[in-house]
């Protein structure tokens, strides 16, 4: 059965299929040798040091192909997980997925191409390779049956010269996972460019709960639909407060997805953007953002278009190639020509011309226009796809690496934030600059258990390694979601990333989406993004009839943990647990990476934030997750005989609060927003002054507190 599933929303062009084609038969025809004398790869990767990520690098100054390949020699290992596309590679699109295998890569559906290899060996150590991406060459693990080649490859006419990639080995996955990724931030190649997210500064605005046009409106977007959606969401209540102009705003003269002007289709916008940004509201609707392509279009420049003549002197064009059609005579079943051949271009289009300074006008001039249109952010899709239109040229590579340069800068230079999306390729990972967020997954899709199942598993997997640099979106969703709507709402807030509805406004469905954030859109984020626990590491909760676990951290030394049952077996009901010694993983993507967290002296309670019940963790906590099902647990540090859950109306309660000081007889804490409030108290029923405190069993007592703005509470026994 296929693990991953298609999306129809994903409509790569037929020209940009094309250049993928091409591209795909330069592989087919690449040879991988194995260089004697040159490398050795049984000591480079088979015996690593515990604690020490080691680069890896094979220089071919004379090689005399696009593509460059070394064998490696890796150690036996017991299983693994490969990140790789499921379809037109090298693009990745936003389908860079984990695909797992057994011992000798059996299982592994797509073994060409792979961004990073994480295996598990024999005595439990793991090991992770990540190949190099370098301004000029695309790194990936090629493997055929059980052997695996190291190769770089431009896509191009220019050769490669060499090949480059970082391993790591410990007995903690997220250490090995940490060493790598840390290693590879310091790397000259990168000269800054890859970044650790610790570094980043997070948008404001995805703080906050937002809506996108997209789901409701696809492609049908007019200035009229969009005002009413605007004033549809201030009049709903809820405090959505940035907006998103997704696909379908463009001039389109051909219908051909090409990109002909900066501004907005006049047939669809007679008034421009104007109307829409009237509707901006510091109080309610305070960031709008409009979404792009990367190259303009999903097809690239139209070549009639209104660029200004600087614009026009930075494009150059590309897809020209031509082919010779033949005929059949009709009724004589033979082939002729017609004339010399009837040549058909399959796919010229503009894009930004192979120079730095061509690509940096460009997306000035681009970005730019964003900005004086009054747009406060970004999202820039189709990131990857761009090397398949630059197909035939140069180095497709290059050229998609110079122009993620360019929209960085640019943002940064018109101060917009920015979303990447469709961006998981490593010729964009390793490039994100001081962005912050990249989207990590396929789309979501409305009332389907498969997709929602495959996109739960892709988006937490993908946190294991683009959330090293970024924080991750997992995409818009539906809370009128009749199947998944809270599953996914839960999935969004311990993503750590923005979270935006993309529902009708008037289907909106508060009891799923306030407990998302507070009464001013401010979501209650982890500390750190959600990730796989070490048992689902390597793990397809799809195949497999196992939970799937993620963890992140939360404020105040909380470990929230969410068990999924994503097994697409008909009616297969799991059982999961948690234990105490599963809140050592909380710590996975904190960084710099600490460790595990330690066992807490006071112990540890458990939350099940489903059920509204708890208990001290000292033996695991066992349920059972029907289908499609999950369940979101909050494992607590006792201290002086106190935990405080937090508000339980909320998703991530510990999140909301701030401040813990507690003594053998009294507990001080602060909400950042007051509201119902869950406590445990290992000695004796709590007390507040002018409040009640109920018992709801395991030692755990609820008080009643209206909802209101940020309060101290003071709790005695």
């Amino acid at each position: 059965m296929k693990t991953h599933f298609c999306i129809a929303a994903l409509a790569i062009s037929t020209f940009t299929a094309t250049g993928f084609a091409a591209i795909q038969r330069q592989v087919e025809s690449a040879k991988f040798p194995n260089p004697a004398g040159k490398y050795d790869a049984t000591q480079c990767v088979a015996k690593l040091a515990e604690g020490v990520a080691k680069e890896i690098s094979v220089s071919a100054p004379d090689n005399k192909n696009s593509f460059y390949a070394v064998k490696l020699n890796l150690p036996e290992f017991v299983r693994g997980v490969a990140i790789n596309c499921d379809k037109n590679w090298p693009s990745l699109t936003n389908r860079a997925l984990p695909w797992t295998f057994s011992a000798g890569f059996k299982g592994l559906e797509t073994p060409r191409g792979a961004v990073l290899l994480v295996l598990e060996l024999p005595d439990g150590k793991t090991m992770v390779l990540l190949p190099i991406t370098t301004p000029k060459q695309f790194a990936y693990f090629d493997i055929q049956g059980k052997t695996c080649f190291l190769a770089s490859a431009t896509f191009g006419t220019e050769k490669a010269t060499g090949v480059s990639c970082l391993a790591a080995c410990d007995n903690d996955p997220y250490r090995a996972l940490s060493l790598v990724f840390e290693k590879a931030f310091t790397l000259p190649v990168f000269a800054g460019r890859f970044q650790a997210r610790r570094t980043k500064v997070y948008p404001e605005m995805f703080n906050h709960l937002g809506w996108c046009s997209w789901e409701q409106y696809r492609l049908n977007i007019t200035s009229n639909s969009l005002v009413k959606a605007a004033k549809e969401i201030k009049a709903s209540g809820l405090p959505v407060r940035f907006f998103l102009v997704d696909d379908g705003h463009q001039v389109n003269r051909k219908k051909n997805r090409k990109l002909a002007s900066f501004d907005p289709d006049p047939k669809t916008f007679p008034k421009g953007w104007g109307p829409l940004l009237d509707e901006r509201d510091p109080k309610t609707l305070k960031w709008m953002g409009l979404w792009h392509a990367f190259h303009g279009n999903w097809e690239g420049l139209d070549l009639k278009n209104d660029f200004s003549p600087e614009v026009k002197q930075a494009l150059s064009t590309f897809g020209t190639e031509k082919t010779k059609e033949k005929e059949k005579a009709k009724g004589k079943g033979k082939e002729k020509k017609k004339g010399k051949g009837k040549k058909k271009e399959l796919g010229k289009t503009l894009l930004p011309g192979e120079t730095d300074a061509a690509s940096a006008t460009f997306y000035n001039a681009f970005l730019g226009a964003v900005e004086k249109q009054g747009f406060d952010f970004v999202k820039i899709d189709v990131q990857t796809v761009t090397i398949g239109l630059y197909a035939g040229s140069k180095n497709p590579v290059a050229s998609s690496i110079r122009n993620q340069k360019s929209l960085n800068a640019a943002c940064v230079t018109n101060g917009l934030a920015l979303l990447n999306c469709m961006s998981s390729g490593p010729q964009n990972t390793f490039y994100t600059g001081s962005s912050a967020v990249s989207r990590c997954s396929i789309d979501y899709k409305l009332n389907n258990k498969k997709m929602a199942a495959d996109h739960i598993w892709q988006s937490f997997f993908a946190a294991t390694w683009q959330a090293q640099s970024v924080w991750l979106d997992h995409d818009m969703f539906h809370s009128n979601d009749p199947i998944c709507g809270q599953l996914m709402a839960i999935s969004k807030a311990l993503s750590a990333g923005p979270v935006y509805l993309s529902d009708p406004p008037k289907e909106f469905r508060p009891k799923l989406i306030m407990p998302l954030c507070d009464r001013e859109g401010k979501l209650l984020r982890p500390l750190a993004p959600g990730t796989p626990m070490r048992d689902s590491i390597f793990l397809n909760p799809i195949k497999e009839a196992k939970a799937y676990r993620v963890i992140a951290p939360l404020s105040n030394g909380v470990a929230s943990i969410c068990c999924y049952n994503l097994c697409l077996k008909k009616d297969t009901a799991l059982n999961a647990t948690i234990s105490a010694a599963d809140y050592a993983e909380a710590s996975a993507l904190i960084q710099p990476y600490p460790g595990p967290w330690k066992q807490p002296a006071g112990g540890l309670v458990y939350f099940d934030w489903h059920t509204q019940k708890g208990a001290p963790l000292t033996k695991d906590y066992t349920f059972t997750l029907g289908q499609i099902k999950d369940r979101l647990v909050h494992v607590l540090p006792v201290r002086s005989g106190w935990a405080v859950v937090g508000r339980v109306d909320k998703y991530l309660s510990p999140a909301a609060v701030e401040t813990i000081t507690a003594t053998d007889t009294q507990l001080t804490f602060a909400l950042c927003e007051a509201g119902p409030v869950v406590i445990y108290s290992a000695t004796g029923a709590p007390k507040s002054q002018g409040l009640a405190w109920t018992a709801i069993g395991g030692g755990f007592y609820r008080a009643e507190v209206p909802v209101g703005k940020k309060t101290t509470l003071i709790v005695t026994r």
